[in-house]
């Protein structure tokens, strides 16, 4: 999901974009310990061609984050022949930047992660703090604003008896982590805009596949925590944690690893996972959420075989949206003075035609709006739809949504 944001001008309107898919997908994972002899590991594939290099951060000062971009086909699959984190330094992987498709990485040789690996959900908005939904780490899903359901397969409920957090576990997933999705918003607040009462939804937590023809040594931490709740004093969702798996001949460390939910008055569930290896020699805490490990197989399927649904928007009133939209309040995607209703352009990949999409408007100052768009028309490989949409002065952001069903 790759998410934009605007600053407020008299008369202006300043668009902030989200586009994200949801759909009745499953996931899992696991832990466990497993010790086999070093010296017999079968042989084991990555997939990595090296084309991306070595992912080196060892020269970076301690305190230093990286927010990591879109890889260079855009669909999120990193080709790295060594990844070295060193302690002290944060890998970012965000939403804001990669969207809602998990992250692959995929090395042909050894993986050292000192550091962290960041890709947790944010924090909904406090009540009486605007309307501006919670983005999750990449591969998860949003939070709700105010009277909105949070996003994802697994997305909180808003309802007249409470709130929901971000489902996850009890919702969609299976013992394999495929498909790999992080997880779900909560809810927000069951209170209209205006009210000083208007929290929002802590978004989901992301999903990010490490596979290493060679090791992974972990004694830093991997991050995929649901968000919390903006507030834990009214009914407003936490977000869901999200999915890690590790594939290596050898998995060693004393780091860990976190999935769970956000708090929040309705409580987002935990995530998931799963670690693969001939050898698994780890200490400490190295789960949080549900868990599961096995012994890695040669022929281990890493990648989908097919191709995940998507969505975007692509043009508000005749202007193109930024193909990596920025999502912050300090520098808007696109700006424009129009008071009537103009056309927002979306677009869809691997989603089915005729598929009837929802746009969400959340606005700083008015009532969430959602509208409905054409039909989508095309092809399955790419498809596109159209909807009316008045926006109100200032801060806005937009997501365009689907529910897909799962793949048969």
């Amino acid at each position: 999901m790759e998410p934009v944001t605007a600053l407020k001008r008299a008369n202006r309107r300043r668009i902030a974009y989200v586009a994200a898919v949801g759909g009745s997908c499953l996931v899992f994972v696991g832990f466990g310990i497993w010790l086999a002899n070093a010296q017999e590991f079968p042989p084991f594939d990555s997939g990595s061609d090296g084309s991306d290099g070595a992912l080196d951060l060892s020269d970076r000062e301690p305190g230093t984050i990286v927010e990591l971009g879109p890889s260079v086909d855009g669909d999120n699959v990193y080709h790295y022949s060594t990844i070295v984190i060193p302690a002290q330094v944060t890998v970012k992987l965000s939403s804001r930047r990669l969207g809602t498709s998990p992250v692959y990485w995929l090395a042909s040789g050894s993986v050292t992660i000192g550091g962290t690996i960041d890709l947790d959900g944010e924090v909904g908005h406090p009540p009486g703090g605007g309307v501006v939904n919670a983005l999750g780490g990449a591969g998860g899903f949003p939070g709700g604003v105010a009277q909105q359901n949070g996003f994802g397969p697994g997305g909180g409920v808003v309802t007249t008896v409470g709130i929901r957090g971000g489902k996850h576990v009890s919702v969609y997933g299976n013992p394999f982590l495929q498909p790999l999705i992080g997880g779900s918003g909560g809810a927000g607040s069951v209170f209209a805009v205006g009210s000083g009462r208007e929290g929002g939804g802590g978004a989901g937590g992301g999903a990010l596949l490490i596979a290493s023809s060679a090791s992974i040594d972990l004694s830093g931490s991997i991050l995929a925590r649901g968000g919390a709740a903006g507030s834990t004093d009214i009914w407003i969702g936490g977000g869901s944690g999200g999915a890690v798996r590790l594939l290596s001949p050898r998995i060693s460390g004393s780091g860990s690893i976190s999935t769970a939910g956000g708090a929040g008055s309705g409580p987002g569930e935990p995530g998931r996972v799963r670690l693969e290896a001939y050898e698994l020699a780890v200490s400490g805490v190295i789960t949080a959420g549900t868990s599961r490990s096995v012994t890695l197989t040669p022929t281990t399927s890493i990648l989908p075989t097919t191709a995940a649904p998507s969505m975007r928007v692509t043009r508000i009133a005749g202007q193109p949206v930024p193909a990596n939209p920025l999502g912050n309040f300090a520098m808007p995607d696109l700006t424009f003075d129009e008071a009537a209703e103009v056309t927002v352009e979306i677009e869809a990949r691997n989603v089915p035609l005729g598929t009837i999409a929802n746009v969400a408007v959340a606005n700083e100052t008015d009532a969430l709006l959602t509208v409905e768009t054409t039909p989508l028309a095309g092809t399955v490989e790419l498809s596109t739809a159209t909807a009316q949409v008045r926006f109100p002065n200032g801060f806005t952001r937009i997501f365009a949504s689907a529910t897909v069903p799962p793949a048969e």
